[in-house]
């Protein structure tokens, strides 16, 4: 379809799941780019980062300085340990919100979002990163005095309501600057509504902030570079920022010029891995969340998943280690992270340019043409479309011959949240059907990262959360439905779509 807002050129909207595919793997980028909509809403938060960039020379240039960020021995050996310490600091957070809520819900959504901000600190500046986004809140939970009744509501169904400290000035800056986003979401000039939030006081001390722990980071990064190389030793890369200052001295040595740690580039793509991975994996955990509550069955089936696939943290009664979690075989977990992805739609849209006048399904598409291809549309979360092969573009038509050619989820309702719609049974070396099933990534049509060679960076890192996340929560508690007015599955539009109401019942588990 195509949509008429006002003051703005004319938007198309592709819902059929295989143009989109086709669109994203076979037309990208010499047909379609990245559009300019995501630069408009994010340019007042994140200045220069390679998410907002068409691909081209700088591009390339800023994902040279991310190289190996998504590595596999990076994401275990840097990565995990942070988040996995933050991951556990919002189960006991938990803990204590469960025993004071005897049974009552309460919102959720704070916790989670703050404690997937302090992952990515760690994720980005390292375990010894001074400012927390959680911690006042378990500090004001400390303070807490009396019987549990005393912090309940006379209201049977009403949510119990828990104190939170204030933030410190980092975090405030940060959380500032993602809640200014979701003021330019929807307007009807974003760069005119960035331009009327830059006067506010609020906004510009944000970006100070923001620019000055940014800068610093770097410094004290370069710092231990110079210190370890003075030494003739090798530096132990602690972080993101750790490997962006390496990777920065490495190419301006094979460069013959002096590295710029502080360029713009490195200081676009410090506050990106901020902006870009937090919201997302927040976003993403309290859909999951919801959905794992409202669906005892398959929360009941995960736990006895991870229990038999992590025998010795259920025989010796503790949380499984980060190493544990990553290591573990269990199809079912991969399997609801996969679906808590499909119905979640974290990101309900895909946007892109078309850089030449072209074609979508037969309709004449201008160059300059904003296009968004959904992620929550007909193949995904509905049935699939008909439509005439001889509408699709030759890159279709001539690529190979089922290689994902009208997928959908025929046998299984697109709508419901089912996780063995990613279950498919194993097969021995000589084709031959087996009784167990593997987890299958390409099972049906999805575009939870999106595809081709612009979809989601960060990727691995986001199964990587999520996989800690989940694991920690379904281990330690039990989620049992909230009241139906509190349960809404009605969306937030911002950095990401997040569920407008996120509550929790939680029950304890023994280990």
């Amino acid at each position: 379809m195509q949509i008429f807002l006002p003051l703005k050129p004319p938007v198309v909207i592709v819902g059929d799941y295989e143009e989109a595919r086709d669109i994203l793997m076979r037309r990208c980028p010499r047909e379609f780019d990245r559009s300019k909509l995501l630069s408009d809403l994010l340019q007042g938060a994140l200045p220069d980062a390679h998410i907002m960039l068409r691909t081209d020379d700088t591009f390339r240039g800023h994902r040279r300085l991310l190289q190996d960020l998504m590595s596999p021995s990076f994401l275990r050996d840097v990565a995990a340990p942070n988040i996995y310490t933050q991951a556990y600091q919002l189960v006991r957070l938990w803990e204590t919100k469960a025993r004071v809520a005897a049974g009552r819900s309460f919102d959720a959504s704070d916790d989670i979002f703050k404690a997937a901000l302090d992952a990515v600190f760690g994720f980005a500046f390292g375990p010894s990163w001074p400012h927390s986004a959680l911690q006042p809140t378990i500090d004001a939970m400390g303070e807490l005095t009396g019987t549990s009744g005393e912090h309940r509501h006379d209201v049977e169904n009403s949510p119990v309501a828990f104190p939170e400290g204030e933030s410190d000035e980092v975090v405030a800056a940060t959380l500032g600057l993602i809640a200014a986003v979701e003021k330019v979401q929807g307007s009807l000039s974003m760069k005119l509504t960035w331009g009327l939030l830059s006067l506010t006081p609020t906004l510009r001390r944000a970006r100070r902030v923001r620019d000055a722990y940014v800068v610093k980071a770097l410094r004290d990064a370069a710092d231990l570079v110079n210190q370890a190389s003075g030494h003739s030793r090798r530096l132990r890369v602690a972080s993101a920022v750790d490997h962006m200052v390496l990777r920065e001295q490495k190419m301006a040595d094979n460069a013959g010029r002096r590295p710029d740690f502080f360029s713009s580039a490195m200081r676009g793509e410090l506050f990106g891995f901020i902006v870009g991975g937090h919201d997302t994996t927040s976003t993403t955990v309290a859909w999951g969340v919801k959905y794992l509550a409202d669906h005892a069955p398959v929360q009941d089936r995960l736990r006895d998943a991870l229990h038999s696939a992590c025998l010795p943290a259920k025989t010796q009664r503790r949380c499984p280690s980060a190493v544990e979690i990553l290591a573990l075989r269990a199809p079912y977990l991969d399997a609801v992270i996969e679906e808590i992805l499909r119905c979640g739609g974290t990101t309900p849209g895909l946007d892109r340019e078309a850089m030449v006048d072209t074609q979508i399904l037969g309709h004449a598409i201008p160059k300059g043409t904003t296009v968004l291809l959904l992620t929550q549309g007909p193949s995904i979360r509905s049935p699939p479309m008909r439509v005439d092969d001889h509408l699709r573009s030759a890159t279709y038509v001539s690529s190979a011959k089922g290689a994902g050619h009208g997928r959908s989820w025929s046998d299984h309702d697109p709508q419901a949240f089912c996780p063995d719609r990613w279950l498919v049974p194993s097969q021995d070396p000589h084709g031959q059907t087996m009784d167990q099933h593997v987890f299958d990534s390409t099972a049906g049509p999805t575009l939870a990262f999106g595809l081709g060679p612009r979809a989601c960076w960060g990727r691995r890192l986001a199964y990587v959360e999520l996989r800690l996340y989940l694991v920690l929560i379904v281990w330690n508690f039990h989620l049992s439905a909230c009241p139906p007015e509190l349960s809404s599955y009605s969306s937030i539009a911002g950095v990401t779509s997040k569920p407008k109401q996120c509550y929790v019942r939680l029950t304890k588990l023994g280990l």
